[in-house]
């Protein structure tokens, strides 16, 4: 059992058995501010200020798998969300995931994909013990802008991963070298282009994407957009190249990919890889899967933009066991006579407690009955208290003293 005070904020009720009579007492509830939404499933309850603007479709999703809860922060854009990590709780498991890249704009062939959002997984991120509000937020496809989650308390390390570079802009640049991975390069119809990095080529940090094809025809493939963790395919005559792997994790209970990249555009289009959309051989691509962080499929012709897919912030942790058996306490009557003025009381409890915020004035946790004062209260074991009293007691009248 974990030790108690006697006048702690807990939603279980205390009894008390005083002097031969019942008191029940029920503290106060937690008090959550006015504009927190409350979501269950199970044994698992999330308590959130939500954000507001962009996703309006999505939200916050609450899963109990049995020993363990996942929550799911799937509104992206917009303003962050406030979650209240449950008392108790001092580690979680977090993957965060950077909104897929869009597809490139323009060129004059097969057009480069979209890079996929890099994808960040903490296998186990520890909080102070008195931290309990942290900012999330994932990000939209085609955001510059890196999802993120965020203890308010400053010194814990924010969790962030970059989106996924878009696609090449033109068949005369590489594919954007900025976010998680590399968007993939646009076809031209003479010469070979090298699509934009996106990472240093580690697993997790975002991969390049794939090099056009250089085959002059207006349905040459470009380049597949880098996945999470590994790089995009090259365009290949009027094939587009196939976006990148994304990674794996299993924080939701079954393994899931996120991050991959999209397919380059051509006569026969690449193909998104782990939540990245198809290239097209038509004007218009397929948009990357959204809450996964894939990239866009690139079109082959016309000047369509494919999105990206949204990031998602994911916490999985194993809820704190709360005691909900009240602890039984008993306070017994002490008689004092008229040459006795000091009077003490014993408190037992059938479990650990503690006095130390225990009142002395009456009418706050004791009801004095022929006492004029409480002049000390002593922990004399781990569930013994003792009270000591001034009884009214007068000289050759003998009086009962009671506390309760």
């Amino acid at each position: 059992m974990s030790r108690l005070s006697l006048r702690i904020a807990r939603l279980s009720t205390v009894i008390f058995a005083l002097a031969g009579c019942l008191v029940v007492v029920t503290p106060p509830a937690q008090m959550a501010s006015a504009a927190a939404v409350v979501v269950t499933d199970g044994d698992c309850s999330v308590t959130y200020d939500d954000g507001s603007g962009g996703d309006a479709n999505s939200g916050v999703v609450v899963t109990d798998i049995g020993a363990d809860c996942v929550v799911r922060f799937t509104r992206a854009g917009g303003t962050r969300t406030t979650w209240t990590k449950p008392l108790g709780v001092t580690s979680v498991r977090v993957l965060v995931v950077g909104g897929g890249g869009d597809s490139g704009l323009s060129g004059s062939a097969g057009k480069g994909a979209g890079g996929g959002g890099q994808v960040v997984e903490q296998l186990s991120y520890s909080f102070t013990s008195a931290e309990q509000s942290v900012y999330v937020l994932p990000y939209e496809g085609g955001s510059t802008s890196a999802s993120y989650f965020d203890p308010a308390t400053s010194g814990l390390v924010t969790v962030s991963a970059e989106p996924g570079g878009e696609g090449s802009t033109s068949d005369t640049t590489g594919g954007d070298q900025d976010g998680g991975s590399g968007g993939g390069a646009s076809a031209k119809s003479t010469g070979r282009l090298n699509a934009g990095g996106g990472g240093v080529g580690t697993a997790g940090l975002g991969y390049a994407g794939g090099s056009s094809s250089n085959t002059a025809s207006a349905g040459a493939g470009g380049g597949g957009g880098g996945g999470a963790c590994s790089a995009g395919q090259a365009g290949n005559g009027t094939v587009g190249g196939d976006g990148g792997a994304g990674c794996s994790s299993d924080i939701t209970g079954s393994a899931q990919f996120y991050g991959g990249g999209g397919g380059g555009g051509g006569s026969t289009p690449g193909t998104g890889q782990h939540g990245g959309g198809n290239g097209s051989s038509g004007t218009t691509g397929n948009d990357g899967v959204d809450n996964t962080g894939g990239g866009a499929g690139a079109p082959t012709t016309g000047s369509s933009v494919s999105d990206g897919g949204d990031g998602i912030v994911i916490v999985r942790y194993t809820p704190s066991v709360v005691d909900v058996t009240p602890p039984t306490l008993t306070l017994a009557a002490t008689s004092s006579t008229s040459n006795s003025t000091a009077v003490s009381f014993t408190l037992t409890g059938n479990e650990a407690i503690s006095c130390t915020t225990l009142s002395s004035s009456s009418g706050v946790d004791f009801t004095f009955t022929n006492i004029s004062s409480i002049t000390s209260i002593v922990q004399t074991s781990s569930s013994v208290c003792t009270i000591n009293a001034v009884s009214t007691a007068v000289a050759g009248t003998p009086r009962t003293s009671t506390l309760t």
